[in-house]
């Protein structure tokens, strides 16, 4: 029988499908199609092909992608550039004003604007950096003591 023909082009239309959509949920059931397709080419009925179809994608969908999902939106396990500068602690080495200063954060000093032109740091000022509302750089913040 052809029917497993049939199951390789499901399987390759939800492949496709997958990589436009990027859900993982069309490609875990076009490896269910591909399953089906065994099935099919050992010559078994097609109700058990759909019944190994549904099985396959059941499991894919209910068990595989939920794991699949929670490693994905992980946060990275080594924070680099200007994320791990957040929290450290920084110490004012020229005036940061609106208009650019210089800071010194774990012994590297870096260009820091202020955010907000009313207020500035002066020399000497210590304190931990904070994350700039997801600008990727961090900042002082206001008030910080000698």
């Amino acid at each position: 029988m052809v029917s497993w023909i049939v199951w390789l082009i499901v399987a390759a239309v939800l492949g496709v499908a997958e990589l436009v959509t990027t859900t993982l949920a069309f490609g875990l059931i076009a490896v269910a199609a591909l399953v089906a397709a065994v099935v099919g080419a050992l010559d078994l009925p097609v109700p058990l092909q759909f019944v190994a179809f549904a099985v396959a994608a059941g499991a894919g969908l209910g068990v595989i992608r939920p794991i699949a999902m929670r490693h994905i939106k992980q946060p990275p396990l080594l924070r680099s550039g200007t994320a791990a500068l957040v929290g450290r602690n920084a110490v004012v080495v020229e005036e940061v004003t609106g208009d650019g200063g210089r800071v010194r954060i774990g012994g590297e000093g870096m260009v820091l604007p202020r955010l907000r032109r009313d207020a500035g740091d002066p020399r000497g000022r210590q304190g931990p950096c904070h994350g700039d509302r997801g600008r990727h750089r961090p900042r002082l913040p206001a008030g910080l003591t000698e």
